[in-house]
């Protein structure tokens, strides 16, 4: 996600009417998340996608008072 508005921000800054260009990369972030399952893509294009890599979280139940 950082990349995405890192890019976001870069297009903005050097060409401002270039900058919907990062929808696209957003969306075709998404759209490799979403459809690259069902085409059956390798696992390393599935890993292009940020949207890929969700961190990981606690697995342990919290203690309640």
């Amino acid at each position: 996600m950082w990349l995405i508005g890192a890019l976001a921000a870069l297009l903005y800054g050097a060409a401002p009417a270039y900058a919907p260009a990062a929808w696209a990369v957003a969306g075709g972030a998404l759209a490799l998340g979403w459809i690259g399952p069902a085409l059956n893509l390798p696992q390393a294009a599935l890993d292009l996608s940020p949207f890929a890599h969700p961190p990981r979280t606690p697995r342990a139940q919290p203690a309640l008072l």
